[in-house]
């Protein structure tokens, strides 16, 4: 589904794109379409939380993409979303057994705390969710 969507999608070349919160393989492969399209690409990975996983994920796309002119990192701070041009939300069902009101809860606890950091996006920032969002 992301893939079809960032195929609709134009990216310019050097665009800069957030995956936020990598927590399974979609991530992965989404990311390995970014940068074969020649896009800078950061996993987004609060501190202590996914780490084990998202370490994972960045080496193995760092290890992709080499021999393209394409940076990959890991970010874990709000105010370093200000330069993404797509901030994608892959997934956010951590525990599938959880009910669609906690799933809710968390969701509004996220972006409110988002909102909280007043984190500024450039002007044409893309924001793109998953299906489970």
């Amino acid at each position: 589904l992301l893939d079809s969507l960032l195929q609709e999608i134009k990216m310019s070349d050097k665009a800069n794109v957030v995956i936020m919160f990598p927590n399974n393989n979609t991530s992965v492969m989404l990311g390995k379409t970014v940068t074969s399209e020649l896009c800078n690409l950061a996993f987004f990975v609060p501190q202590g939380i996914h780490e084990q996983a998202a370490n994972t994920y960045c080496a193995e796309l760092k290890i992709a993409s080499v021999g393209l002119d394409v940076q990959v990192e890991q970010i874990e701070k709000f105010d370093e979303l200000a330069s993404c041009d797509y901030l994608i939300f892959p997934s956010l069902d951590m525990d599938f057994h959880k009910s669609m009101p906690q799933k809710a809860d968390m969701c509004r606890n996220l972006f409110r705390k988002m909102a909280k950091e007043n984190i500024q996006f450039k002007e044409n920032t893309f924001v793109i969710f998953g299906r489970n969002v």
